[in-house]
């Protein structure tokens, strides 16, 4: 007898499935920075997971392959998978990378895999970390700057506190990097312009 499918691992926004681990955070989730007004949209079939429940990798593989014979992607090819969810994808680094290598070898380049994260890693993880995803088949990550200054950032998305001396380091290094896998979410103010590295990308190299 086969176990229940797991409520919430996948949703449909346009033509992407987008899968989620966890709803565990290690700063303010991306889904609440976008302020109490934000909600995802009825027709995307989103909801949280269930309570201290997160899928295994076997869990994800079957949920995306249900997911690809969703009417709501019928009038469109399904152009890519993005691990993203109400919580943080890199909080389940091990399933993260193994889901992402299933769908590799069973999708091929028919599927683009792409990452949504705080980019919150810490210095002695950052080039593993890109390098190791790149090898599972990432192709790109889009990472959410809620501020380009390190004060305000730890104000608005509140991150344990072990991860402020990385976003400070990265804010003095910030204006030589260029990061072109790197797409930023829209910032909390107009003038906050997210150009400081905080992230996983870094090391660029490892993604290009």
């Amino acid at each position: 007898m086969s176990k229940p499918a797991i409520s919430g691992i996948t949703y449909i926004l346009k033509s992407s499935i987008y899968v989620a681990l966890t709803n565990r955070v290690n700063a303010v989730s991306l889904i609440e920075s976008r302020g109490p007004s934000f909600s995802m949209p009825a027709a995307s079939g989103f909801s949280p997971l269930p309570p201290n429940v997160e899928p295994t990798t076997e869990d994800v593989a079957a949920a995306v392959r249900t997911a690809l014979s969703d009417e709501r992607l019928s009038a469109a090819p399904v152009r890519e998978v993005c691990f993203a969810g109400a919580g943080e994808p890199l909080l389940k680094r091990r399933v993260l990378e193994e889901a992402a290598k299933l769908m590799w070898q069973e999708h091929g380049d028919a599927l683009k895999l792409r990452l949504n994260t705080n980019g919150l890693v810490a210095d002695s993880e950052v080039e593993d970390v890109a390098s190791s995803l790149r090898a599972a088949g990432f192709t790109g990550a889009s990472v959410a700057l809620a501020s380009a200054d390190p004060a305000q950032y730890a104000e608005l998305m509140n991150p344990e506190c072990a991860r402020l001396a990385m976003l400070k380091n990265a804010a003095r290094h910030a204006p030589r990097q260029r990061h072109s896998m790197c797409r930023t979410q829209p910032c909390a103010r107009a003038d906050d312009h997210a150009f400081f590295s905080t992230t996983l990308l870094a090391c660029s190299g490892a993604f290009g």
